[in-house]
């Protein structure tokens, strides 16, 4: 039988709540990067964007489209950023979607029509994204006779 010091019934007592302590420690260190952070504290990070996640939507899966709102918002809502962002939110091919700079201030952005229900959350978000006043259209499914490609005969495109 071995006689414990005060000390080390001490450390006995209160090393279980130090370990605790660390973790904890821990994982707010990791909660604070996109990279690293899980459920709620991810939600928080999507918050900061005014960003939620779909009900049932991974981690991973709202990190990426998280990681590419930071991007759009680093790159000013350029037409790749755009681009991107909108495959990554819709999960769709980024070949679907067909944006045009129609006139100063405004561009179209051409969207497979099974997204036509999500057009208000959609036009929110890039609100948040383009530029301040540039006013930002949603066509559903592109036609032969809707593309801005058709509109001149000699061949000049509006992009």
């Amino acid at each position: 039988m071995t006689i414990a010091t005060n000390r080390e019934r001490l450390l006995d007592a209160i090393a279980l709540q130090i370990d605790e302590t660390l973790a904890a420690c821990v994982g707010v260190k990791y909660s604070h990067s996109l990279l690293t952070s899980r459920g709620a504290a991810l939600d928080k990070i999507g918050k900061f964007f005014a960003m939620s996640r779909d009900v049932g939507e991974t981690d991973a899966n709202f990190r990426i489209l998280l990681s590419q709102l930071i991007t759009i918002y680093a790159s000013a809502g350029t037409k790749p950023a755009i681009t991107a962002f909108l495959s990554a939110l819709l999960d769709v091919d980024q070949e679907l979607i067909k944006i045009y700079e129609l006139a100063p201030g405004g561009i179209s952005i051409y969207l497979p029509t099974e997204f036509e229900a999500r057009e208000d959350d959609i036009i929110a978000l890039l609100h948040d994204i383009v530029a301040a006043g540039v006013v930002v259209t949603l066509i559903w499914s592109e036609t032969f006779w809707d593309s801005p490609d058709t509109l001149f005969d000699d061949g000049d495109k509006w992009m």
